[in-house]
C-alpha cells in the first residue's frame, strides 16, 4: 500500500508526486493569507468563510494547515511567519543599531542560561 500523497499532488501508477490543480490553488490562497499575517486559526476561519473544504470535504483546522505548511517540499519557508521576539528585535535593530541589539540579545540569553541553571 502507497503512503498518501502530500497534500497539493497526487500519486501516479508509478508512485511519482503529481501536482494536483485544485489543491495547489488552495496551497496558493494559503500562501497568500500567510503572506497578509494571518494565524493559522484565522486562515482556517476564512477558508471555511469562502466554502474552501480539505481534500476529504471537511472544514479546515488550523492544525491541519499549520501541517500543510510544515511539509518542507511544499511551502514552509512561505509560511514561516516570525514571532513578535524576532519582529522586536527587527525594529530594535534598525533603531537601536546593531551592537545595541546584539548586546541585548547576549545579556537575555545569560541571563536565560542563570535562570535555567545551566551557566
Amino acid at each position: 500500500m502507497m503512503a498518501r500523497a502530500t497534500y497539493g499532488y497526487y500519486r501516479s501508477p508509478g508512485n511519482k508526486l503529481i501536482p494536483e490543480p485544485t489543491e495547489q490553488n488552495i496551497l496558493k490562497e494559503i500562501r497568500a493569507l500567510r503572506d497578509e499575517g494571518y494565524s493559522f486559526r484565522d486562515m482556517a476561519a476564512i477558508l471555511k468563510e469562502r466554502g474552501i473544504k480539505t481534500r476529504d470535504g471537511y472544514d479546515w483546522h488550523y492544525q491541519r494547515i499549520e501541517i500543510v505548511c510544515n511539509q518542507k517540499k511544499i511551502i514552509s519557508p512561505i509560511c514561516f511567519r516570525p514571532s513578535n521576539t524576532v519582529r522586536e528585535y527587527l525594529v530594535k535593530f534598525t533603531r537601536d543599531g546593531v551592537s545595541d541589539v546584539i548586546n541585548k540579545l547576549v545579556e537575555k540569553h545569560i541571563q536565560r542560561r542563570k535562570n535555567n541553571g545551566t551557566e
